[in-house]
């Protein structure tokens, strides 16, 4: 139960509106187990069903940054680049300049052939 209490205190820190709600301590568990499953599956380039498992964190928690990225990069992953681009704009709207998202994002351009972009995107 530590264990879990430890990660619901992690979670709440990371989902502060989730903590007002005072939302038990086993969803937000669930959420992380979802989360590291995910992120198991895109190491074992199973990209669509890690982004499926992404989808669903993000149906549950769609405020989560982590849940986004790694959204984002099993897509770019997984050849859809133009998913992919599309999925790291968004990202960049809910941070302006971030590094992760700017190069996801001009690591989708490279992966697709538009090289000009990319080096745009990867001088910034």
């Amino acid at each position: 139960m530590t264990r879990l209490a430890g990660l619901g205190t992690l979670l709440m820190m990371l989902l502060p509106e989730c903590a007002a709600t005072a939302a038990p301590v086993e969803a937000f568990a669930g959420i992380a187990e979802s989360l590291s499953r995910a992120r198991q599956l895109a190491v074992a380039r199973r990209f669509d069903e890690a982004v499926a498992l992404y989808d669903e964190v993000l149906r549950e928690a769609p405020e989560l940054w982590d849940a986004s990225l790694g959204r984002a990069e099993a897509l770019v992953w997984g050849g859809r680049y133009r998913a992919a681009a599309l999925a790291y704009r968004e990202l960049l709207v809910r941070r302006p300049g971030s590094i992760e998202a700017l190069r996801g994002l001009a690591r989708a351009a490279y992966w697709s052939g538009d090289f000009r972009r990319a080096l745009t995107l990867f001088s910034q």
